[in-house]
């Protein structure tokens, strides 16, 4: 949250609560597990593996965790307590996300606006309520998705459809190119997406389309700044400087890179704010990769991203395999210019696409019961 940014000691209570949450969430896990009541799917292994793969190589290259706790952890128990709940109850867990997710959203727009709290979240300042004004493509693209499946499974369409307009209200109002290139791609998918033929290839294509993404993104981070690609770099925001300094130290460590927060990227305007020291976010999600555990932990993320798509073809229902396709194309996109991975929420759109056939499930078992 954004207050972190201004009070330390509101960042140590936050780091203290989250770290209690996690461990009373391994241990409900542990003990479902040793009852043999917890089954996790296979793309769930491999977001576990990917991140016992991050937690190996910090620990290898750093010797200890210093600031990679919650990037290291709390992936894998968000895919435990979301594996373990969507078996069990699938409606409460989407229903709970969804009421989370309308407060957070409606609490950054509606009252802790920079209209009201100039001096602590001013969008310029690049902080709002909700953190980082980085972060709110991504939260808002999971907002969309749960809205979604409100508006498809549940008898909360009205509920889902201001969820989903929140989270646009909410990405228009950062202005930030991540945002709007996950506005513009949902806009042009909702149209074509009204056309059959094109539903079919994309969820024919998917983890084509996936592949081709992180191609597009390695070529990206390699392009140099010149004379032809200034103009670019000032569009970006100054991010194919950053992804420039980022190769360097991927080139240094190609094969494991540094292990998470290892390597810190200084640009001339590091001296003027975190007093000096740079900064670790490498606003491109495959450069993040290489950075944090080079190209073993990027090929283990790769094929973790390809998993759920065998899971997103599992959904019978044409419609809703296309929307949840897309989300992940959208979210893969917005991945050119922001660091999926030091946020959770494209974890959590992931832990759920493994239940969204159960969900159809109960919908179909509900509507027996009340024909019956």
């Amino acid at each position: 949250m954004g207050y972190a940014n201004y009070y330390p000691t509101y960042k140590k209570v936050q780091a203290m609560y989250i770290g209690g949450l996690l461990i009373i969430i391994l241990l409900i896990c542990f003990y479902r597990i040793l009852q043999k009541r917890l089954k996790i799917d296979r793309s769930g292994l491999f977001l576990i593996f990917y991140s016992l793969t991050l937690l190996l190589i910090t620990l290898w290259k750093q010797g200890s965790i210093n600031q990679g706790f919650q990037k290291i952890f709390v992936i894998p128990c968000i895919c435990l307590i979301f594996a373990d709940y969507l078996q069990r109850n699938p409606e409460i867990v989407i229903s709970t996300l969804t009421n989370v997710l309308l407060i957070l959203l409606f609490l950054n727009i509606i009252v802790f606006n920079q209209l009201l709290f100039p001096q602590l979240f001013l969008v310029d300042n690049h902080i709002i309520f909700l953190g980082h004004v980085q972060v709110v493509s991504e939260i808002g693209l999971l907002a969309v998705f749960v809205g979604y499946l409100n508006c498809r499974y549940f008898d909360t369409k009205f509920k889902g459809c201001i969820l989903i307009l929140l989270a646009l209200c909410n990405m228009i109002y950062v202005e930030t190119s991540a945002s709007y290139i996950a506005i513009f791609e949902l806009i042009i998918f909702v149209v074509l997406g009204k056309n059959l033929n094109f539903r079919k290839i994309i969820c024919k294509s998917l983890p084509y389309i996936i592949l081709i993404l992180i191609i597009v993104s390695l070529f990206l981070i390699n392009i140099k700044i010149d004379s032809n690609t200034l103009a670019w770099d000032k569009f970006l925001n100054g991010r194919l400087s950053i992804w420039n300094k980022g190769i360097l130290f991927v080139k240094e460590s190609l094969l494991f890179g540094y292990g998470a927060y290892g390597v810190k990227i200084q640009m001339f305007w590091s001296q003027w704010v975190n007093n000096g020291i740079g900064f670790n976010y490498a606003h491109n999600t495959v450069l993040q990769l290489l950075l944090d555990g080079g190209i073993a932990l990027t090929v283990i993320y790769t094929i973790m991203l390809l998993s759920y798509t065998r899971d997103i073809e599992l959904v019978k229902y044409e419609k809703i395999k296309f929307y949840t396709s897309i989300i992940m194309i959208i979210f893969v996109t917005v991945g050119f210019v922001e660091s999926l991975t030091e946020y959770n929420y494209f974890f959590i759109y992931l832990s759920i696409l493994p239940y969204v056939p159960l969900l159809m499930e109960e919908k179909n078992e509900s509507l027996k019961e009340n024909n019956s």
